[in-house]
């Protein structure tokens, strides 16, 4: 067992240490920041221009790639990330529903106390109310499911699209003897269904 020795040992390696870390915390250390981003690179140039009242010609490819069509570019970048939150809200919806069952299922087998049972009561009306709302207001809402799920199926739309650029050159007799035949089909399938 170690005796007073190792204690003043022990105490003294600890008073070392804090004075290194002490000393070190006082001299200022300098602060690079490393830029992997080529736009924050670019930036940095175009600044450092400016400042320095240099040209900033040479950047003019990199500064036309990193900023042509930018309203195109958010576009797409906004259409990528709210498919994204497509795919996470059906996530938290599933995890919602699971919760809501464990506790559901708590609440049928009166394994609650008074206070959670109170608390489920104030949460259950107002999520019914909540519900109520939003089914009576979406009643009013869309009529033809089939008009929109045609209007967001990808396979229909690549098929229209491909199907316009293969007629794009016909006359327009051709144009209307093809409007025609595609009502014709419209119809048939409409009435099948």
């Amino acid at each position: 067992m170690p005796g007073p020795s190792y204690a003043l040992l022990a105490t003294k390696a600890a008073e070392f240490v804090c004075d290194v870390v002490a000393r070190q915390m006082q001299q200022p250390q300098p602060v690079t920041i490393n830029i992997t981003d080529p736009s924050l690179g670019i930036l940095q140039e175009v600044v450092d221009s400016f400042q320095n009242g240099k040209s900033i010609l040479h950047l003019k490819d990199a500064l036309m790639q990193l900023t042509t069509n930018q309203e195109q570019r958010a576009e797409l970048i906004s259409a990528l990330v709210l498919s994204h939150d497509y795919s996470r809200l059906t996530k938290y919806i599933a995890v919602r529903e699971h919760l809501e069952d464990k506790v559901l299922e708590a609440a049928l087998r009166d394994d609650l106390s008074p206070a959670e049972q109170l608390m489920l009561l104030r949460l259950v009306g107002d999520e019914t109310t909540a519900l109520e709302n939003k089914v009576q207001g979406s009643s009013t809402g869309i009529k033809d499911m089939m008009a929109l799920m045609n209007k967001v199926d990808y396979q229909l739309q690549v098929g229209e699209h491909s199907l316009r650029t293969k007629y794009a050159k016909t006359t327009p007799q051709g144009r209307e003897i093809v409007r025609r035949i595609a009502v014709r089909i419209q119809q048939t399938f409409r009435n099948e269904n």
